[in-house]
């Protein structure tokens, strides 16, 4: 069993604009999980800044409750 000094999740956030689309041009993809010893993984896709931020809200809040994605 591990201690709770063990735990780790990693987030990684990758934006960019894609040029041509208008208003619509930003694009995210999030990579993440709550437990860095689990090969799963949470891959996410979004195209406004307020839902990357929703995406970061709930996995903190997993972070926080130590519920694994398995």
């Amino acid at each position: 069993m591990r201690s709770q000094t063990d735990r780790g999740g990693v987030l990684i956030v990758r934006v960019w604009f894609e040029p041509g689309h208008g208003s619509e041009d930003f694009r995210a993809r999030i990579t993440s999980t709550v437990d860095i010893e689990s090969s799963r993984q949470e891959v996410t896709a979004e195209t406004s800044p307020e839902a990357v931020t929703e995406v970061v809200r709930r996995w903190l809040a997993r972070m926080l409750t130590q519920r694994p994605l398995r």
